[in-house]
């Protein structure tokens, strides 16, 4: 094997190591490999950036000073492109974007408020449990996308409803999903519940949303906060993005897998609002403690390339697996049966599919793979790609100030009044 031309490309092998480190560091500690998916294609760049640092070892003098001139353009280049993504100047409407430094102030004016934290185990009484809901009865910040930072009084479990829902079980509609039923990021009277309420008045409908949730939370939202009610609707609101790597992340939590593999599994969550109550404020004040250092987050994000990866490279990276989400289905018949309801899966595109594929596209994000298997089922499919953002000509016209990001509220109306006819229908 001929000699190590010098210490640079030593040190450019051991850097490409260090990427492979830090993927497999990510993707198989932090996540267990319950993420693998997302990871892939940063495992293939990785053994590239491998593979071109160890082939320096063969290449001729002449050879080594073109290979470095461009490796060093292409890596200056990618770190100059991620500076500019960290420091680009914000549109008007999107500046004082810095959740935490903005909750300071507005607790000021709102001393009992709190912010949205997200499902934790905890400990309760011996017992471990894991929330699915938030923080009951408390005035709650939630984001902040179009020209205003969007909050909501939380009813009695949580959830982004007028608590009046809970005393009426009447002919009830349930909602059920992740930040698009959490209300992200409009005031809680354009979010597709309040617009469904105002639209058919003649049902009671109930939202059960918490940001991040996916298919597995969400049969547990069906055990934990439907019983008693006369159910004659549900939809189940599927994010594109996110919610099909977050299945298998979900089916690894031991408490979540329940649900799907014991069939009435319940947490009796609803009699333990008071000590969920108490944990989340507890996770609330350690993380705003935690990340009071922004310039070190910003740092992080700046060496790990975070905007670049997020913008460029993930929309192309999707994986999940099928065979779970054939099981999420299964027993969502069941639940159907069982409730003597309707069941309605609605597919929720995300921005990506605008910007990087056609609209119609059936292999972005395996959606056509989706399709198929609920076609299968006896369970409704109500398809927003169709329904809404095929008509227009421009469909970013739905995303605040056409960006990434949740939509906006003349789509969330658009989709309420989707949702009421094929409740009329």
């Amino acid at each position: 094997m001929p000699q190590v031309k010098n210490k640079l490309t030593i040190l450019s092998i051991l850097f490409s190591v260090l990427i492979l480190s830090f993927v497999l560091y990510k993707s198989e500690i932090v996540y267990d490999g319950l993420r693998r998916g997302n990871y892939y294609g940063y495992f293939i760049i990785s053994l590239v950036i491998f593979f071109l640092s160890f082939v320096q070892t063969f290449l001729s003098k002449n050879n080594l000073i073109i290979y470095r001139i461009v490796f060093s353009s292409v890596f200056l280049s990618l770190y100059a492109f991620e500076f500019y993504l960290l420091n680009k100047p914000s549109d008007q409407h999107l500046q004082n974007t810095n959740k935490k430094e903005y909750y300071k102030d507005y607790v000021k004016d709102n001393p009992n408020a709190v912010s949205i934290i997200l499902k934790n185990n905890f400990n309760v009484n011996g017992e471990e449990i894991i929330n699915l809901g938030g923080i009951s009865n408390r005035l709650t910040l939630n984001c902040k996308e179009l020209d205003y930072w969007s909050d909501y009084k939380s009813d009695r479990y949580g959830f982004n409803n007028p608590d009046f829902v809970w005393d009426n079980s009447q002919k009830t509609t349930f909602l059920i999903g992740d930040s698009f039923i959490h209300g992200a990021c409009v005031k809680e009277k354009y979010t597709i519940q309040a617009k469904l309420r105002k639209f058919k008045s003649d049902i009671n409908v109930v939202g059960l949303g918490l940001s991040k949730n996916s298919l597995i939370s969400e049969i547990g939202l069906i055990n934990e906060y439907t019983e008693n009610f006369d159910v004659k609707n549900i939809f189940i609101f599927y994010s594109e993005g996110n919610d099909l790597i977050d299945l298998t992340a979900e089916y690894g939590n031991n408490i979540l897998k329940k649900y799907l593999d014991e069939e009435n599994f319940n947490q009796d969550l609803k009699n333990k609002q008071t000590e969920i109550d108490n944990n989340l404020i507890k996770f609330l004040d350690f993380e705003l403690n935690r990340s009071k250092n922004s310039y070190k987050g910003t740092f992080y994000k700046f060496l790990t390339l975070y905007n670049f990866r997020n913008t460029v490279i993930l929309p192309y990276i999707y994986t999940g697996d099928m065979d779970l989400f054939k099981r999420v289905i299964n027993r969502l018949e069941l639940i159907q049966e069982k409730t003597n309801s309707r069941i309605f899966f609605v597919y929720m595109p995300e921005y990506f599919r605008f910007v990087v594929s056609e609209t119609a596209n059936q292999t972005y994000k395996k959606k056509g793979e989706l399709e198929k298997i609920i076609k299968e089922s006896k369970i409704g499919y109500i398809d927003i790609v169709e329904e809404l953002f095929s008509k227009t000509n421009d469909p970013l016209k739905y995303f605040p100030y056409r960006r990434y990001g949740h939509y906006t509220e003349d789509a969330y109306e658009k989709i309420a009044i989707i949702i009421k006819n094929h409740i009329q229908n």
